[in-house]
C-alpha cells in the first residue's frame, strides 16, 4: 500500500467520523496531508467519485439509519448528519432514495 492510498483512507476515515460537521474540501485534504487539487484528483481516481459526493453519501446513509431506527424528525436528522438546510437535505435524500 502506498502513501497516497493511505492518505485517501485517512480522509475517508475522517469523513466517517466527522460527517456531522461542516467539512470543507480544504479540511478533508488537510487530513490527507495533500493539496486540495491533488487530493480531489487522486480521490476521484481511487473511489470513482468526488470527495463531496462521497461525504454526501455517508450523510445520507446515516440519515436513512436514523430515520428507520429513531423517532427523530426529518428536520432533526438533517441537522444531525451535517446539513444546514432542510431543503438541501430533502432534495438530496429524495434524489438518492426516492
Amino acid at each position: 500500500m502506498d502513501l497516497t492510498q493511505l492518505a485517501i483512507e485517512q480522509a475517508i476515515a475522517t469523513m466517517w467520523s466527522r460527517y456531522n460537521e461542516p467539512l470543507s474540501l480544504d479540511e478533508i485534504a488537510d487530513t490527507a496531508i495533500l493539496s486540495k487539487f491533488y487530493f480531489s484528483r487522486v480521490f476521484r481516481s481511487m473511489t470513482g467519485t468526488s470527495p463531496g459526493r462521497f461525504l454526501s453519501a455517508i450523510r445520507l446513509f446515516k440519515a436513512k439509519h436514523l430515520l428507520l431506527q429513531t423517532p427523530l424528525s426529518v428536520t432533526e436528522i438533517a441537522y444531525m448528519v451535517g446539513y444546514n438546510s432542510l431543503g438541501t437535505f430533502t432534495s438530496r435524500f429524495s434524489r438518492s432514495v426516492g
